[in-house]
């Protein structure tokens, strides 16, 4: 699906960066309000494993990498 040449040249009204060592996600930009800018989540819920998965898909460079501690399997 090609997006149309707006949406690709606009600007971004929110940004959220995702730390699955931390589990907190971080937004910023224009649209955040002085309100809470982080919330945590589980890395190790269905939707969390299906992020990370998608993020790591969407990235050449993560096949190189070793895969986190927490998606290891600890005893």
């Amino acid at each position: 699906m090609q997006l149309p040449a707006e949406a690709v040249t606009a600007t971004a009204l929110v940004e959220v960066q995702f730390c699955f060592n931390c589990h907190e996600a971080r937004l910023h930009g224009p649209s955040v309000t002085r309100g809470p800018d982080q919330q945590f989540f589980d890395p190790e819920s269905p939707q969390g494993r299906e992020l990370l998965a998608r993020f790591r898909a969407a990235d050449p460079c993560t096949r190189a990498r070793a895969p986190l501690r927490s998606a290891m399997g600890r005893s």
